[in-house]
């Protein structure tokens, strides 16, 4: 281990927005450690980051790297592993707002077990501003739940882009592909493939907003229907059969808990699931790596409020 490295945790960010939303982001990522030293690397392309905002995370102390064009998610966080001198690297993105104390958890996490060398942060909705917002926490809430009981909290559920951590040198033992759509899993699952222990942080809080429209909840949704079909050809289909196999008692089980907290809000729930599971879909928009940018959820004027 290199002990003359300056940070012993970074943060990279990758982004194709650039907004305002970065900054709130960056400085909630810098109280997240309690002042402790952190370096932190911004990856963006797509929209140009106006000098407003790189006045201000100049200000953060952020090294900014801007692309030009677009390239997809993956290619970003391979360039923030290599760029990386901490020990553990955070990769996160440019909508989310870390709780105090959230880094120092994921820390906890690392120091307490070395054969972990991937944690999952506890990814939670902000405050509702619409009702359609409301209707998706559902889902994020019976995703997590069902997540912390099966297994005992290792698998691909809990596994979310807005806050993965990874010891580096683990990480930089990864396969890059491009077109991967979905990175949340893939990284689950290469990790698991190369022998890497996994930990639900659940002390370790992210923030994020939901998508305000039912187009961008769509077009995110779509993407992760076909993940199991997208990561068969790099795990093998009877990898992923086991690892997608969810327990159906635990399934029907938090389902008739949320159903029952929240009888209205649950069965609109079910409503957009099932539009977005039969909606046809464009089959060049599924497959392009380049996600869609979801815009509502990166308004400054609502970041953010928690």
């Amino acid at each position: 281990m290199n002990t003359n490295k300056k940070n012993t945790v970074s943060v990279g960010i990758y982004t194709r927005y650039g907004g305002p939303s970065l900054v709130s982001s960056v400085s909630s990522i810098r109280q997240a450690r309690n002042g402790g030293e952190l370096e932190i690397i911004i990856i963006a392309d797509g929209k140009p980051i106006t000098s407003e905002v790189k006045t201000e995370l100049a200000k953060l102390n952020v090294k900014v790297i801007e692309r030009k064009g677009l390239s997809g998610v993956i290619s970003k966080i391979k360039d923030l592993v290599c760029l990386a001198s901490g020990e553990i690297i955070i990769l996160t993105q440019d909508d989310v707002c870390f709780a105090d104390g959230a880094i120092l958890e994921i820390e906890k996490v690392f120091q307490k077990n070395i054969n972990v060398t991937m944690v999952a942060s506890k990814i939670t909705p902000a405050q509702p501003e619409k009702f359609f917002e409301s209707i998706l926490e559902i889902g994020s809430q019976l995703v997590q739940k069902i997540g912390q009981r099966w297994k005992s909290g290792d698998n691909y559920l809990l596994s979310n882009g807005r806050c993965s951590s990874f010891r580096t040198a683990a990480i930089r033992r990864f396969s890059f592909p491009e077109k991967i759509m979905n990175s949340d899993a893939y990284l689950y699952f290469i990790n698991k493939k190369l022998g890497g222990g996994f930990v639900f942080a659940e002390k370790s809080i992210v923030f994020y907003r939901s998508p305000q429209t039912l187009k961008e909840h769509f077009n995110q949704s779509t993407r992760f229907q076909t993940s199991k079909i997208e990561l068969s050809e790099y795990f093998g289909s009877r990898m992923l059969k086991n690892e997608y196999r969810i327990p159906s008692g635990i399934f029907v089980e938090e389902t008739l808990k949320e159903f029952f907290r929240y009888p209205i809000r649950s069965a609109a729930y079910f409503a957009v699931s099932l539009y977005t599971r039969f909606k046809p879909r464009k089959a060049a928009n599924v497959i392009n790596p380049h996600w869609k940018v979801d815009e509502s959820t990166k308004r400054y004027e609502n970041y953010f409020q928690i």
